[in-house]
């Protein structure tokens, strides 16, 4: 089995490393590359690029391959332009729990030691605000260059650790559908994670991309 680098090392996150442990999940769940991602994979552009089509064809006299193009442009635009701003308003919210820790905890992997550390991996885990009896796993996450190395099962093998140390039930994640890219999905299977319910990201009453929620019976480790 792959171990991490030497010069890296799993801990419990300080009062010394909150901030950098905050930016480091915006920056690594906030992303142009996330949003079109998502946008790709949401129906409502369609049915945005279908309604502006059709106040085109009333309002102008273009060619019909001018203005469906424009259609779609704005419709994605548009789209990607409010999934922009809901991603980094919910990512940025999922952060308070970094700075208050009081219904979990939170590991981060360092590199380096003393004041030239970095922080390059952190996971969240707290209770379920809906059911006390199971643990919430949330904001793992690695830089882009430490990816591969094993850091994110480290981290994620800690979280477990601890949920199971608190004697939670069972321990549950919301992945969302994005495809291979972020195929972060199998990680999650291979620690004993299974498919518990699918939903809708953000919301169902916004439902912009699906979203997989992902649950691990801790009395059966």
């Amino acid at each position: 089995m792959m171990t991490i680098p030497s010069d890296v090392k799993i801990c419990k996150l300080t009062d010394d490393f909150v901030e950098e442990a905050v930016k480091l999940i915006i920056r690594g769940r906030v992303s142009l590359w996330l949003t079109l991602k998502m946008g790709s994979r949401a129906p409502y552009i369609h049915i945005v690029a279908i309604v502006l089509f059709v106040v085109f064809r009333i309002a102008t006299e273009l060619s019909l391959l001018v203005e469906f193009v424009i259609s779609y442009l704005l419709a994605v635009a548009t789209l990607l332009l409010i999934m922009y701003i809901l991603c980094k308003s919910k990512w940025a919210s999922s952060t308070a729990g970094i700075r208050h820790q009081g219904r979990g905890i939170v590991y981060i992997a360092m590199e380096g030691t003393g004041h030239m550390s970095d922080v390059v991996g952190v996971i969240q885990v707290m209770a379920d605000a809906d059911c006390l009896s199971q643990a919430q796993l949330c904001n793992l996450v690695v830089t882009g260059s430490h990816r591969g190395m094993g850091i994110g099962r480290e981290l994620l093998a800690k979280g477990i650790q601890y949920a199971i140390d608190a004697d939670y039930g069972s321990i549950e994640v919301s992945v969302l559908n994005l495809g291979s890219h972020f195929g972060v999905k199998p990680t999650y299977e291979r620690r004993g994670f299974h498919l518990h319910k699918t939903t809708f990201w953000p919301s169902q009453y916004l439902p912009l991309v699906w979203s997989e929620i992902l649950i691990k019976d801790l009395r059966k480790t």
